[in-house]
């Protein structure tokens, strides 16, 4: 997001995006010698075109609207949990619709493929808008791919909030079995309408490959992440007892329905 300020007040974030790269070299955080110049090449290449494309979507949205309070209650278990906090970046466009753009710092296409294990964190503010601030529609903006998220009715949003909330509230104290990437993976290759509880031999094949990876070419999501690695060391446990597919169902499933049918309202 380095020189988004600059693309906000009309002009060019590349000074900004090369100020940076010259602190990280400072930092040491960029390959020595020779090769610096190249890794900072490699980092400024992209950096235009996102520039442009967030420039045009901030264009679509041109008026900044003041941070909205968010407030939201649910009982799980009889405990009440409530969430306060603030949602921001909101923007209006000329038809007085409110919007918000996010620039992702992970690319959301890779190898052809959305990551949209990246939207989450947008997806969680996505909802909070839809309760705090009215329909909005949330614009992600990477170097590599961009997707948009339509508004919500409000119940839905909160409909779907409750369930995030209590997934949190059962991660407290257990384990859960979920892997995200595994879990998009699996939807992905899941027929349309599909039981979750049913097996579904493509689809359990892509979500072991996403998990297990190809060492030493691939690395999959449990040997990137220590936690993942501990609790569920081999795929067949983490799918043994069928709770995995009902949590992408229930947590996952809503944010790639949400992605598609604002691709298919583009088209």
């Amino acid at each position: 997001e380095v020189g988004t300020r600059q693309v906000l007040d009309g002009g060019d974030g590349s000074a900004a995006v090369l100020q940076e790269l010259a602190a990280m070299a400072r930092r040491g955080e960029l390959p020595a010698g020779g090769f610096e110049g190249l890794a900072q090449a490699a980092l400024f290449e992209p950096l235009p075109d996102l520039q442009a494309r967030a420039g045009a979507a901030f264009a679509r949205w041109p008026e900044a609207v003041p941070d909205q309070p968010f407030e939201f209650e649910h009982a799980i278990d009889g405990c009440p949990l409530r969430v306060e906090d603030w949602v921001g970046d909101l923007r209006r466009n000329p038809d007085g619709g409110l919007g918000r753009v996010v620039i992702l710092a992970s690319d959301l296409v890779v190898n052809n493929t959305y990551r949209l294990d990246h939207a989450i964190p947008a997806w969680v503010t996505h909802l909070a808008a839809q309760l705090a601030a009215g329909p909005v529609t949330t614009e992600l903006i990477a170097k590599v791919g961009e997707r948009r998220l339509l508004p919500l009715d409000p119940d839905e949003a909160a409909a779907h909030l409750q369930v995030l909330m209590a997934a949190w509230h059962a991660g407290m104290r257990r384990p859960l079995p979920l892997a995200v990437k595994t879990g998009f993976a699996w939807l992905a290759a899941m027929p349309p309408d599909a039981d979750p509880e049913r097996v579904v031999d493509k689809a359990v094949a892509a979500a072991r490959a996403a998990f297990d990876g190809n060492p030493p070419h691939a690395i999959g999501e449990r040997d990137g992440c220590a936690a993942l690695r501990r609790a569920w060391p081999d795929f067949d446990d983490l799918v043994a007892d069928g709770e995995f597919a009902r949590l992408v169902v229930a947590l996952l499933a809503p944010l790639r329905a949400a992605i598609d049918q604002a691709a298919e309202a583009a088209q």
